[in-house]
């Protein structure tokens, strides 16, 4: 027989709206630091010329919002020539250990906010799930060293 009690391993609604509460009062002091250095500028655009942006930022090796920023700014005389795009293989090598680095971010997040639910809900955490958790954020920063070392060890293909 099913019954509608809680589950224990998430939060209570009390619990996530004073996480919500935090969170909001953090983006607003944050919002509030970040508008005395930058100013945030939006952009509609046709999707043929999204498309055209798409293909000339991928020629320059960046995103098309970092293109469309650095040709504004060179246009208006704030900015100074972009630098080279980086060879097509090391910027697949560094992409690669960018996602590397975005798994391990995510399981420390994750082992994060499970230990955060425990505390809340005044658990113990178990001692053996965690070391399992760490031992595996270490595999995974083992990998992305790995990776790392293998970027600046192999020499690049001449360039196209």
């Amino acid at each position: 027989m099913l019954t509608d009690s809680p589950d224990p391993s998430r939060p209570s609604d009390s619990q996530r709206s004073k996480a919500a509460a935090h969170r909001a009062a953090y983006l607003k002091d944050y919002r509030k630091f970040y508008r005395q250095y930058r100013r945030i500028v939006a952009l509609a655009m046709p999707l043929e010329s999204w498309a055209s942006l798409e293909a000339l930022a991928q020629a320059a090796g960046v995103k098309p919002p970092a293109y469309a920023r650095r040709v504004l700014l060179e246009h208006v005389g704030l900015a100074s020539p972009p630098p080279a795009p980086p060879h097509p293989e090391l910027a697949r090598r560094l992409d690669e250990a960018t996602r590397l680095l975005r798994a391990v971010s995510n399981n420390i997040n994750q082992i994060a906010h499970r230990l955060h639910a425990q505390a809340l809900r005044a658990e113990a955490p178990d001692p053996d799930a965690i070391q399992a958790q760490v031992r595996g954020l270490f595999e995974g920063m083992d990998l992305v060293r790995r990776e790392l070392a293998r970027i600046a060890d192999q020499p690049f293909p001449p360039s196209p």
